[in-house]
């Protein structure tokens, strides 16, 4: 059973599925639910009501609902629906074939494989987890974009130990914080296995997605030097790792971060995205291939 765990995001970086004109449910009839967890809680088996604009109660029988069953929702007309921040565990196929435009998935959910195929999702953003069976380092990951441009995004600064890569100002602490820097050579081989180095083209689709002020709301919430901080509201959580260059110098830690594109502009120079503690944009521009910049990956 092919089941990720997710992690909510701010509720602002994604579209609610309704709002106050949702239905408050008083009426659990339209619900069957089994216990779970020798009665501490339920897990909803069927839906049997006929509203499109759904609001999933968080406790039915007095007890919380924890889970929502295999294919409780498919197929059932669906055009929005409220989880509840109790829920656990989705189900597979839960919400599929429905006519969902949007997901809003509460805190630490498991989602079972086809929860939400068939819908009409037109945007997503999921945070997933991943383990590089290299070391054995975890890292945070998002799945990020329109339905039909859906990318999954490392959500930390790659942090492996490959040949040539290097701490800022050489200090394992400035490694468990902001990642490894890379030269680009190393960079473009640096990444998981399934993962690479993004070219300019996906970096270009991430800012389009965000919007304006892409860099405000991709920069993580503190950790920024001054007033610096990002809102975070997609869960990049980009921090300020600073530049590192090949005669041992390093800069700009806390003030900006620089992350590598895998797209060349010449022999000598390759493209990097960055971000400023004293801007709200995310810059593009080229560099040198020796100098030592931050990694993202993305999956294949």
């Amino acid at each position: 059973m092919n089941r990720v765990k997710l992690t909510l995001l701010a509720a602002a970086s994604i579209a609610a599925l309704c709002f106050t004109a949702c239905e408050q449910y008083d009426d659990e009839s339209d619900f069957r639910v089994a216990p779970l967890d020798g009665g501490k809680s339920m897990e909803i088996t069927k839906y049997v009501g006929q509203k499109q604009t759904v609001r999933i109660p968080s406790r039915l029988q007095g007890k919380p609902v924890a889970s929502i069953g295999k294919e409780t929702f498919k197929g059932k007309g669906l055009i929005s629906v409220i989880i509840p921040n109790s829920v656990t565990t989705i189900g597979e196929h839960a919400f599929a074939e429905n006519q969902l435009t949007s997901v809003s998935i509460p805190k630490n959910v498991t989602i079972g494989a086809g929860a939400f195929t068939g819908n009409q999702l037109a945007t997503t953003v999921a945070p997933v987890e991943f383990t590089d069976s290299r070391d054995g380092k975890k890292y945070k990951a998002i799945k990020i974009g329109y339905q039909f441009s859906l990318r999954t995004w490392m959500a930390e600064n790659l942090n492996f130990n490959a040949s040539s890569s290097v701490c800022y100002e050489n200090s394992e602490s400035n490694c468990s914080t902001y990642g490894r820097l890379y030269n680009w050579s190393t960079a473009l081989n640096a990444c998981p296995a399934g993962w690479r180095l993004p070219n300019n083209a996906e970096w270009q689709e991430l800012v389009d997605f965000v919007g304006n002020n892409a860099g405000t709301k991709l920069k993580i919430a503190n950790g920024w030097n001054g007033n610096g901080n990002g809102t975070d509201d997609f869960g990049f959580s980009a921090l300020p790792g600073g530049i590192g260059d090949s005669d041992g110098s390093f800069d700009y830690v806390g003030n900006y971060g620089y992350w590598w594109s895998a797209t060349e502009s010449d022999a000598r120079f390759s493209y990097f995205r960055s971000m400023s503690a004293v801007r709200g944009d995310v810059g593009r521009i080229y560099y040198p291939k020796t100098g030592l910049l931050s990694v993202r990956c993305v999956q294949d």
